[in-house]
């Protein structure tokens, strides 16, 4: 992140999709979602290559509140296999519109 500040780019990828370019490679965060089919809550990154096109899910968190799976994500070594360091103040709010994996094409299990 250039110019920015770590409370805003975690809000933004929260409530909103992200394209994020880290080390040459794009990754896409889905924003947390709540899935109506199994009511649990997801946070998604995948790798995009650079012609738009999905390469891979990079990292998944399911959780049953907002509020772990959004702590999963700050705490799981992610990229690099390094933790965020970071830990939210607030809950996370869930999205107004919601999104099925199905729509995605994505599995419900975690990534490994």
């Amino acid at each position: 992140m250039i110019g920015g500040n770590v409370n805003d780019f975690l809000d933004h990828v929260t409530y909103e999709e992200a394209a994020v370019r880290y080390k040459g490679e794009k990754y896409f965060f889905y924003g947390l979602l709540k899935n109506p089919d199994t009511g649990m809550f997801e946070f998604t990154i995948d790798l995009w290559d650079d012609r738009g096109w999905y390469v891979k899910t990079v990292y998944q968190a399911v959780a049953q509140t907002d509020s772990e799976c959004m702590e999963r994500f700050l705490t799981d070594p992610i990229i690099d296999g390094k933790e965020s360091g970071y830990t939210r103040t607030s809950s996370p709010r869930p999205r107004n519109s919601v999104r099925t994996s199905e729509d995605r094409n994505l599995e419900l299990l975690p990534v490994t």
